[in-house]
């Protein structure tokens, strides 16, 4: 099992402690770092968001997705990805393309910023290493280009493009 970057999980010798520090670290951010900050009620619907984009690291995504799958306004859905982003959890890499207008239509592709939090949020039996590869890859990149860093799709798909 991958347990991310967090010290104290990292440095911890109890699989167990390890668990719940990452779980406990999760809920923090779900509820000191958006929930409080930005005034939400509505925990569960952001909780699930969370744990929604966490587990899809290194897929494709879009806002009308999110809002049809959770039932929810656009605005909504918007604002909780973006207060999911401001509180490191996650990241959205953009489309490559020379064109502003394509580059804002088609989807973003989500990178969780630790995988140790993807781990306890994940809920699947298996470990897509394949995934868990390339947002590791995805975060070595991101510390050396910062925003400079996009993916690209055709017929076959460029995981980054730089």
């Amino acid at each position: 099992m991958m347990w991310g970057g967090f010290p104290e999980v990292v440095l911890s010798n109890s699989v167990e402690r390890k668990k719940i520090l990452l779980k406990q670290y999760f809920d923090d951010i779900i509820f000191k770092d958006i929930a409080m900050r930005h005034q939400i009620r509505d925990l569960t619907v952001l909780r699930n968001i969370a744990v929604h984009l966490i587990t899809q690291t290194s897929y494709l995504f879009s806002i009308n997705r999110i809002s049809k799958l959770f039932q929810i306004s656009l605005e909504m859905a918007s604002n909780y990805c973006s207060f999911i982003q401001e509180a490191f959890l996650v990241d959205y890499l953009p489309y490559f393309s020379l064109k502003t207008a394509e580059r804002n239509r088609n989807p973003q592709k989500i990178h969780v910023n630790d995988l140790g939090l993807r781990q306890i949020a994940s809920i699947s039996l298996s470990m897509d290493y394949g995934k868990l590869t390339e947002t590791l890859v995805y975060q070595q990149l991101q510390r050396k280009f910062r925003n400079d860093i996009f993916y690209w799709k055709g017929k076959q798909e460029i995981d980054f493009v730089i």
